[in-house]
């Protein structure tokens, strides 16, 4: 799943050109969340009024991300 993910970012950052994906996720689905941090997305600790069980998550375009 990793490798896919890795795919996918480098292709919005590269060739599509967005300097920011965004993630939205469960609180309990600790994979989702391990899998994010793996692949440096931060977490913005920014509360979900609408739902405070869905944490943000984001990644933005940089060199390091651009390999």
């Amino acid at each position: 799943m990793k490798e896919a993910a890795q795919k996918v970012i480098a292709y919005a950052f590269d060739i599509i050109n967005v300097n920011k994906i965004e993630a939205i996720v469960h609180r309990n689905n600790q994979h989702s969340i391990k899998l994010l941090n793996k692949l440096a997305f931060k977490n913005s600790h920014e509360p979900n009024n609408t739902n405070p069980d869905l944490l943000h998550y984001y990644l933005t375009k940089s060199i390091d991300n651009c390999k």
